[in-house]
């Protein structure tokens, strides 16, 4: 960076880094984070494609290696998105499996058993729900597939049926209605991926620190020449999943600042963000990054986003950065889109990989 425009300028505010393949720009971004760490300013670099990890000075987590995801604090819907299963009769049986599991565990002392419903009386199970607490989040992952079977019971249909019961026998109709999603469910909870990122499996000699915890030890504490990488690579081929781990890591964030009394200025960078947005702009406003966006600055956070085109961000989300680094542009309807005083699209046109122009609160300064 120029000495007149350091990365702590640029970052003061929201940053977009944007420009085609090739121009620089993960670079710059990466110069950036670099400076910032030797600074002793405090940076997070989430990490989708594991191509950050390497440098000196960085503290690297790898979902599913060193670090997981409780599944106890999540929501069902939560925990269904990040295993790419879209059903809203499903999301409604695993909470209740989600509930029931708690109730083995944290009630019963049973980690290893499903927790059966059939000729289980409905004032029991009321009673136990509302001894559960909101500490009590713990549960076996594992069983989650089989213990979304439990929910599908129900009275016999004759003049056997005892409705002071949660069920007499499981409703096989609506289970097999349900068959291939319940098969989903069960592929998903019991392939090694999924169990290693929500915490119930471990390789040999392995050991993981929970997601949040590790977030809280940068947040809390302001650290001195480090910077920390959560990659989330493992997810590669669920595109899905790391659209939803990347939307959740953020809320972490947003919601520990919002509860903390800390307020010292931290920076999260996010490399091809585009590709982890909702593909509905009707869905934004429950995206972490969205919400950071709007919410963060209040509470010392920042953005750095690189993408190759401004068209690649929402109008509500473009709207929200002050500060951009622009790499070369070749479109001259991607240049109509930026938002920033004095800028010229024939000098944006021509720049040369690594030449970028900087916009301090969206009014143009000089080239790079």
């Amino acid at each position: 960076m120029k000495e007149n425009y350091t990365a702590l300028q640029l970052v003061s505010k929201h940053l977009l880094i944007t420009g085609q393949t090739g121009s620089g720009k993960t670079t710059a971004a990466l110069k950036m984070i670099m400076e910032l760490k030797d600074n002793d300013q405090t940076v997070i670099v989430l990490d989708p494609t594991g191509e950050y990890g390497q440098q000196e000075g960085i503290v690297t987590y790898k979902l599913g290696e060193n670090c997981f995801i409780d599944p106890g604090s999540l929501s069902a819907t939560q925990l269904l998105a990040i295993m790419e299963i879209d059903s809203s009769i499903l999301s409604k049986k695993v909470a209740a499996a989600i509930q029931s599991l708690r109730i083995k565990a944290n009630l019963q002392g049973d980690l290893h058993n499903v927790y059966s419903k059939r000729g289980m009386a409905v004032k029991a199970h009321t009673a136990r729900l509302n001894q559960l607490t909101t500490w009590m989040r713990n549960y076996n992952y594992k069983l989650l597939g089989q213990q979304v079977l439990e929910e599908f019971v129900l009275p016999y249909a004759d003049e056997r049926a005892n409705y002071q019961l949660l069920g007499q026998e499981y409703n096989r109709p609506a289970i097999n209605a349900h068959w291939e999603e319940i098969l989903d469910l069960q592929g998903r909870n019991s392939e090694p991926l999924f169990q290693e990122i929500f915490g119930s499996h471990n390789r040999p000699g392995q050991s993981k620190l929970e997601l949040s915890y590790v977030l809280n030890l940068f947040l809390k504490i302001k650290v001195k020449k480090r910077a920390l990488v959560l990659d989330i690579s493992g997810l590669k081929q669920y595109s899905e999943s790391q659209k939803q781990v990347l939307s959740l890591i953020l809320q972490i964030i947003l919601a520990n600042r919002s509860q903390s009394k800390e307020k010292f200025p931290v920076t999260i960078f996010i490399d091809e963000a585009h590709r982890y947005l909702p593909t509905k702009e009707i869905d934004l406003s429950q995206n972490g990054m969205f919400q950071l966006l709007r919410e963060g600055r209040k509470y010392g956070l920042n953005l750095a986003v690189v993408t190759q085109s401004p068209l690649d961000l929402p109008a509500s989300m473009l709207g929200q950065f002050p500060n951009y680094l622009i790499h070369h542009l070749a479109n001259p309807t991607e240049f109509a889109a930026l938002n920033a005083q004095g800028l010229n699209y024939a000098e944006i046109s021509q720049l040369k990989v690594g030449q970028a122009l900087v916009c301090l609160d969206n009014i143009f300064m000089e080239r790079e």
